[in-house]
């Protein structure tokens, strides 16, 4: 989900675009949104130490580049 600003703004910037919509699978209620906000170089053991806490089944994480994103995942792939 995003605001009615962004969808316009595309709008205005992309050529074409296409709107997706995904019915949810599940309820809301069993969804839990946690925020952390880690530094770059906390950031590998702060969410090993977030997975051994919550054991989640799925998660989204965010980095800054995708350059950061694909490192935390190639660390993660490693560990397990």
């Amino acid at each position: 989900t995003y605001p009615f600003e962004i969808e316009d703004l595309a709008k205005d910037i992309l050529n074409k675009p296409t709107k997706i919509v995904v019915e949810s699978t599940h309820s809301e209620s069993i969804i839990e949104q946690v925020f952390y906000e880690s530094n770059y170089n906390e950031k590998y053991q702060n969410t090993l130490r977030l997975f051994d806490k919550y054991k989640p089944n799925s998660v989204l994480i965010f980095c800054n580049t995708k350059l950061e994103c694909d490192e935390l995942a190639e660390k993660l792939k490693k560990n397990n």
